[in-house]
């Protein structure tokens, strides 16, 4: 959810969204909410050199929470690039930061977790803003009334999808 996010605010932006993941289905799923490139990981290095013409990518944000991909955001940024982690709210295995690598390429470093309310009411505007132009209604597979909550628990355990709807009714 939050990658597909990511893309559409980007290319609402008229950034140029490059979308990175294992999975072929997320990866389709984000062409749809503005990615203009997709990835697999072992490619995304390759893909980002190409596209920049070996410069790197300005900013890198992973949303995974996996430290390979934490990793590799720091390979593909150019010279005074930003890192931004996201995903990593959980524990994780180490991830290798060389500090002369740091510095000679003077990256940034930075991570975000929860938000201030002007962040949230900037996503609510994004969202009204653009509720129609990206799939975001689609990303619910299923909706549940509140009485059948642990219901709704176990559909996302056991079907994974991106969003499940729990209504008060």
């Amino acid at each position: 959810m939050l990658g597909l996010t990511a893309c559409a605010w980007a290319e609402s932006l008229g950034l140029t969204p490059i979308a990175c993941d294992v999975s072929d289905s997320r990866l389709s799923q984000a062409v749809r909410f503005g990615a203009k490139h997709l990835a697999k990981p072992d490619a995304l290095a390759d893909l980002v050199k190409s596209l920049t013409q070996g410069r790197g990518a300005d900013v890198a944000i992973e949303l995974s929470g996996s430290a390979d991909a934490s990793a590799s955001a720091l390979e593909v940024l150019r010279i005074g690039g930003t890192a931004v982690w996201v995903g990593a709210v959980f524990p994780t295995e180490p991830v290798p930061v060389y500090p002369e690598a740091v510095i000679r390429r003077w990256l940034t470093i930075t991570g975000v977790h929860n938000y201030a309310p002007q962040d949230l009411s900037a996503a609510v505007q994004f969202l009204a803003n653009n509720h129609t132009r990206f799939p975001f209604a689609e990303l619910v597979s299923k909706s549940f009334p509140l009485a059948e909550v642990n219901d709704a628990f176990r559909f996302a355990e056991a079907e994974r999808p991106v969003r499940v709807a729990v209504a008060c009714e």
